[in-house]
């Protein structure tokens, strides 16, 4: 396998494994377990061991959940099925867990891991974070061959690239994104034999993208193992109908129907029992939260003033989604008995629109002290049907929210740019000019030059007349009760959320904006209007198609 010269260069203990791992060579087959080399004796309890091999990550005490994963991850023996999944918050370690578990599991015997994510970049980023780990001078003292690259006879790497590490002890980690397939994944007669599968969901998954990950898992995955196998599963949950959703058992009208031998632990939240109110507002006028009540699930990497800190960073809604793993847990009473699945369609062609107009609500407003905006993108169909094509609801600047809105119109061919502003007048007019002569001038948006038509602004106002906010919405309500708002799929997801929490909680700037662009909408077009329109929609629906191909 080595040169005499190479061989000779290594230091006795290794030689010594090596010339054991040449005898085996030959007359071992792959699924008989090989000598991770003469190394030291490793800890054998779960937390010891973690702090010997890894003494830069496991600085603190572990919590609750984190023991309990590694107690039964010690346990696993190789030839013994377990399936279990692990909701844990975000940012609580789930991902650095999950690729120490590789190792753990190779020390014990297991021989081909298979490293799942969401996407092959991803994966090949944990299998690259594995491999560093692995070459660790603590790894390589418990674990020499462990810690080494397998080579052939001639000296060369035997596979230790991008999405493939083949250690000299024989462990084989492999790489797999749900975008690959990874059907009929064999290794010199072995299949995988741990199959991990690490943040599968995204937060925008349409209800079809969860069922195309689902297929992938059941139909490519899954049968891609070893007859015994070990699936260790982590994520936390980040979309109401997502794959860890469903395994959770969090999604009730879509249950999973698939690995039901499924050990599962969680969700867990970061602060068990919280209560947060709003305390005041800062320097721009804008809310401060704070934690009134709860306890964190992991008090010394996660301290309370911490999580305070990210609930106001990230906003009450996005923290308890992504922080307590409650999706959809802020249930408003005004759409609590529509279905709004029910108004999924498929996209129209552009150039079938009489008009089609972007709506923004920023934040800096004088009535509403959300910290989010919410822009919305809409158009009317020649039998007054209205359909709403995009949604989007977060922080921004205002040039931020503006650039958005105004390279969105032009992609969606759109009239003017409506937006809410109870106050500012002339200077809504400046900035919204100063924005777009920097989208022209700018090389980072080659759709806007020069010769682009610009959407006209046009600045709408909240009065007596118009009604309140609920007033607003309830109409937009009726307008889908009777069947003449739809949605397309896609982001959609975003303004569900939204119109799920309303009346009773914040942010609501995405659902005025919704609001507001039913309402322009469903008022008499001028013919002539909607004649200048369709030309210009089919102008930017070319260009536009063209970069979705």
């Amino acid at each position: 396998m080595l040169s005499p010269l190479e061989l000779a260069r290594l230091k006795p203990r290794q030689r010594r494994a090596w010339k054991l791992l040449e005898l085996l060579e030959a007359q071992t087959p792959p699924s008989i377990e090989r000598p991770l080399g003469d190394g030291l004796p490793a800890p054998g309890e779960p937390l010891p061991w973690l702090q010997a091999l890894f003494p830069r990550t496991y600085t603190q005490p572990l919590a609750e959940y984190h023991t309990e994963f590694w107690e039964r991850v010690w346990r696993m023996k190789p030839n013994q099925s377990a399936t279990e999944f692990y909701v844990w918050p975000r940012g609580f370690s789930k991902t650095t867990n999950a690729e120490r578990a590789v190792i753990r599991l190779a020390a014990a015997g297991f021989r081909y891991i298979l490293y799942v994510k969401e996407t092959q970049d991803q994966a090949d980023d944990a299998v690259q974070n594995i491999g560093a780990v692995l070459e660790s001078p603590e790894v390589e003292r418990y674990y020499p061959l462990l810690s080494q690259r397998s080579v052939n006879r001639f000296g060369n790497s035997k596979g230790w690239r991008r999405d493939r590490m083949r250690t000299a002890s024989g462990v084989v980690v492999d790489a797999a994104g749900l975008d690959v397939s990874v059907r009929g994944l064999l290794l010199e007669g072995a299949r995988p034999d741990v199959i991990i599968l690490d943040d599968l969901d995204a937060k925008e998954d349409t209800m079809r993208t969860t069922e195309k990950k689902i297929r992938t898992i059941t139909s490519s995955i899954i049968p891609a193992g070893a007859p015994n196998r070990v699936i260790l599963g982590l994520q936390n949950i980040i979309n109401p109908h997502g794959v860890f959703t469903r395994l959770a058992d969090l999604c009730p009208d879509h249950p999973a129907d698939f690995l039901m031998d499924r050990f599962v632990s969680g969700p867990w939240p970061a602060v068990r029992g919280l209560e947060f109110a709003q305390a005041g507002s800062n320097e721009h006028g804008r809310p401060i939260y704070r934690i009134t009540a709860g306890e964190s699930t992991w008090p010394q990497a996660r301290p309370l003033a911490m999580l305070e800190a990210e609930l106001n960073q990230m906003g009450p809604t996005q923290f308890i989604e992504e922080k307590q793993n409650e999706v959809g847990a802020l249930e408003g009473s005004l759409y609590a008995n529509f279905s709004l699945q029910s108004l999924l369609i498929d996209e129209p062609p552009l150039e079938d629109f009489e008009d089609i107009i972007v709506v923004c609500d920023p934040a800096v407003t004088a009535t509403d002290k959300s910290d989010s905006n919410g822009i919305r993108v809409g158009g009317r169909l020649p039998n007054r049907l209205i359909v709403g094509l995009y949604s989007w609801e977060g922080r921004d600047t205002v040039d931020g929210m503006l650039t958005r809105a105004l390279v969105k119109a032009v992609e969606y061919g759109a009239s003017r740019v409506a937006l809410e502003s109870n106050q500012g007048g002339d200077i809504w007019i400046t900035a919204y000019d100063a924005t777009w002569n920097h989208l022209v001038q700018s090389d980072d948006y080659p759709s806007i030059t020069l010769q682009t038509r610009k959407p006209r602004l046009e600045q709408v106002k909240a009065s007596t007349a118009t009604g309140g906010k609920r007033e607003r919405w309830q109409v937009t309500l009726g307008a889908r009760e009777r069947g003449e708002f739809k949605e397309v799929r896609g982001t959609h997801g975003v303004l569900f959320s939204a119109l799920e929490r309303l009346p009773e909680f914040k942010p609501f700037d995405i659902a005025d904006a919704d609001s507001w662009l039913e309402r322009i909408l469903s008022q008499p077009a001028a013919a002539s209007q909607g004649t200048v329109v369709n030309a210009v929609t089919t102008l930017n629906t070319l260009s536009r198609l063209a970069r979705r191909r």
